[in-house]
């Protein structure tokens, strides 16, 4: 079994200590996501960022953290989640609807 001495996560996240968040229990459609993934660059610049969800005591997914290494860039992402209203977007199609399955019934 190989050792790591250190935890690479845990290291990227000290050095993105501004965050935004976005507060939403459900997955983002790929469309979402993938616009949250070209802000995240563009406000960034050449400068390093993360993204991860982050849990409440219970264990329940309630919210993705995005950290910059300023806070204006954190900042910037917090106005660009206010604006677009991304934790209010149509949740993704999981599975067949009921229709679909009574159809193939």
């Amino acid at each position: 079994m190989v050792r790591r001495k250190a935890n690479p996560f845990a290291q990227m996240k000290r050095r993105v200590p501004h965050h935004a968040f976005i507060r939403r229990t459900f997955p983002f459609r790929a469309v979402d996501q993938k616009e949250i993934e070209e802000t995240c660059r563009r406000i960034a610049g050449n400068t390093e960022y993360l993204s991860w969800a982050a849990w409440r005591d219970d264990r329940e997914l309630n919210c993705r953290v995005i950290g910059f290494e300023t806070a204006e860039r954190a900042q910037a992402m917090q106005t660009w989640i206010e604006e677009s209203n991304i934790a209010a977007r149509p949740f993704p199609k999981l599975g067949p609807s009921t229709e679909e399955l009574a159809a193939l019934l």
